[in-house]
C-alpha cells in the first residue's frame, strides 16, 4: 500500500512539475542536453532533461523510480547508444533516438589481462562527445529528429542548428591550432582510463590510459608495471587525472614514475552548468586549456 501512494505521488509531482511546458525532451548525458537546447534555440516552452548529472560517471548510473516516469512520459528520449545505456532496453518506451547510429566509431581492443567488474562492456568506444567531427554529424542528426517530431518550427531549428554547427566547426579549427603548441612527448596522454580516444584522434594526441573503455575495471599490477615504464621509457613529464575518475591508483603510478600531476581533465562527462566545461564546446576548450597549461604553453 505504501508502494502504490509512493508511485502516485511520484505521478503527481511529475505532472505539476510539467504542466508548464509544452514538450519535454529526456536526453541520457548533459552533452545531448546542451546540444538539444542549442538546436531549439533555448526555447522556454520546451522543457530539456538530463538523466545523469554533470561531472559524474556515466558508467555507474543507476536508473531511479522518478527517473523511470521521466522517460515514460517523454515526447522525446535522445540516447548516447553505444552500450552506454543498458537500463533504457528494459523499459518500452516510445520516441526514443540513438545518436550514434551510422557514425564512424572507434573500436577499442580491451586488455585481457584486466579483470573486468562488466563483462558485457563494449569494445565500441561510447566517448563519442569528444569529437568535435562526431558531433556535427550529431547535431545533424539530432536536428532531423526534433524537425520530425515538431515540423511547424522546422525553419527556426534549421537556423539555430546552422548556427551552432558552424561555431563548433570554428572553435575546433582555433584549438587546433592551439595543440600545434605542444611537442610530441607532450601531445601523449597518460591517464584513468580510455574515454579519450574521439578527442585524439580530431586533435593528433595519443592516449595512454591505465584502464579500458570504464573506469570500473580493475587492472592488474603488470597494468600498472608497464605504464609506470611506459613513462620512464618515454621520458613523459605528466600523468592527467580526470575530474570524475577513480584517481588513486593513477596517484600511486605518478609517485612511482616520479612524475608530476597535470590538471584534471574532462573525460566521462561536462562540468557543472556553471563551470567553464559545463557546454560541450566549453569542456573541448577547457580540456586544451588544462593540457596546454600543465605543460607551461599559454593558451591564448
Amino acid at each position: 500500500m505504501k508502494q502504490i501512494h509512493f508511485n502516485f505521488l511520484l505521478v503527481l509531482f511529475f505532472w505539476i512539475s510539467n504542466s508548464a511546458f509544452s514538450v519535454q525532451i529526456v536526453t541520457t548525458l548533459p552533452y545531448l542536453k546542451n546540444i538539444t537546447q542549442n538546436i531549439t534555440c533555448f526555447d522556454s516552452s520546451i522543457k530539456i532533461i538530463s538523466l545523469i548529472l554533470p561531472n559524474s560517471d556515466p558508467h555507474n548510473y543507476q536508473l531511479t523510480p522518478q527517473d523511470r516516469i521521466t522517460l515514460e512520459h517523454a515526447d522525446l528520449i535522445i540516447q548516447n547508444g553505444i552500450g552506454l545505456e543498458p537500463y533504457l532496453d528494459k523499459i518500452k518506451l516510445k520516441n526514443k533516438v540513438d545518436v550514434s547510429q551510422n557514425l564512424d566509431l572507434i573500436y577499442l581492443k580491451i586488455n585481457s589481462n584486466t579483470n573486468l567488474k562488466n563483462k558485457n562492456i563494449s569494445s565500441a568506444d561510447p566517448h563519442i562527445w569528444q569529437s568535435p567531427v562526431l558531433m556535427q554529424k550529431i547535431v545533424a542528426n539530432v536536428t532531423k529528429e526534433i524537425v520530425k517530431f515538431d515540423e511547424k518550427n522546422k525553419k527556426k531549428y534549421l537556423e539555430c542548428s546552422n548556427k551552432y554547427s558552424n561555431k563548433i566547426k570554428l572553435v575546433y579549427k582555433n584549438l587546433k591550432t592551439k595543440v600545434t603548441k605542444l611537442s610530441a612527448t607532450e601531445k601523449t596522454i597518460v591517464t584513468n582510463h580510455d574515454a579519450l580516444a574521439y578527442f585524439a584522434k580530431d586533435f593528433g594526441f595519443e592516449i595512454r590510459p591505465l584502464m579500458g573503455l570504464s573506469d570500473d575495471e580493475m587492472p592488474t599490477q603488470k597494468d600498472l608495471e608497464n605504464l609506470i615504464q611506459f613513462i620512464k621509457t618515454q621520458k613523459i613529464k605528466l600523468i592527467y587525472l580526470e575530474t570524475s575518475g577513480q584517481n588513486k591508483m593513477m596517484e600511486t603510478v605518478a609517485k612511482n614514475a616520479n612524475v608530476a600531476l597535470g590538471k584534471k581533465i574532462y573525460g566521462d562527462n561536462l562540468g557543472e552548468t556553471q563551470e567553464p566545461a559545463g557546454t560541450l564546446i566549453g569542456m573541448w576548450e577547457e580540456n586544451v586549456r588544462r593540457i596546454l597549461e600543465s605543460n607551461g604553453k599559454s593558451y591564448f
